[in-house]
């Protein structure tokens, strides 16, 4: 009986911690309503829960954020005042950052803490942040983390920074893989320029193809005539592809898009 006991106060005491954490996270949303920063932090101290203190950091570093961007939209940049606490609010959640064991939890807020300090003008301290989150995502070869921590540097603005992001991937396939798809994601919400800039730096002609492919495919559904333009940029640089292989494949998906675009044109 006396295992199953231990067992059962064990559970108790998992769960009473839980709970506990979520009650302080209450508070540490609370104090954010306020926008009352120091005191969100000294609650985020106190939680023990992995994820609890993932989303408290994170709740945090988002609001700074937030009130940097306010700044920025109504002077132009961040007050002196503000940027000096910010500085040391983010010094503060860097340490608490570090502190939670999941890596890919420890990954997404490095890149969130890496934003911030770039709004706030402090590139050095941005850029250590980035490589840890970086570095923490081809550790766990997770491709869907490298995604999410370029995609939201260009989601921010700071193109220039994701563009350093994509310099620090070691793994050049992969990034071009991402960059496609992010391509797609910037096309789908109506920042084309965006897109068109995020293509440039795919390396692998193929990829290139691939992303111009997938913009078309998208846009057939709305606008067939820019579709059509889509896909003839895309044939243009097929034979910049030197794999026959993945040459042929890359022309087979833009000729039956075509074939099908023609179709709908003439039936519709």
């Amino acid at each position: 009986m006396v295992p199953k006991l231990n067992k059962f106060r064990k559970h108790l005491g998992k769960l009473t911690k839980g709970e506990k954490d979520d009650a302080i996270f209450g508070l540490v949303e609370a104090a954010l309503k306020r926008e009352d920063i120091n005191a969100a932090i000294s609650e985020v101290r106190r939680i023990k829960n992995d994820y609890y203190l993932f989303l408290g950091v994170r709740s945090i570093v988002k609001k700074i954020v937030q009130l940097a961007k306010k700044s920025i939209n109504k002077f132009g940049s961040v007050l002196k005042h503000e940027k000096e606490a910010f500085r040391e609010y983010l010094k503060e959640l860097v340490i608490l950052a570090n502190s939670i064991t999941e890596e890919r939890l420890r990954a997404i807020v490095f890149a969130d803490i890496a934003i911030a300090f770039y709004l706030i003008d402090e590139s050095l301290e941005g850029d250590l942040a980035l490589r840890t989150s970086l570095d923490l995502a081809e550790k766990l070869k997770d491709d869907d983390v490298t995604f999410e921590i370029v995609y939201s540097l260009v989601e921010n603005d700071l193109l220039e920074k994701a563009a350093y992001a994509m310099s620090l991937v070691r793994n050049r396939k992969k990034l071009d893989v991402i960059l496609s798809y992010m391509a797609l994601h910037l096309y789908k919400e109506g920042r084309e320029d965006d897109a068109a800039k995020v293509i440039t730096h795919i390396q692998s002609d193929f990829h290139k193809v691939m992303a111009l492919w997938k913009m078309a495919e998208f846009e057939s559904k709305r606008d067939k005539k820019k579709a059509e333009e889509i896909l003839k940029k895309a044939m243009e640089l097929l034979k910049d592809i030197e794999n026959p292989v993945l040459r042929f494949e890359a022309f087979v998906k833009i000729a039956e898009l075509q074939e099908e675009l023609a179709g709908r044109f003439r039936f519709s």
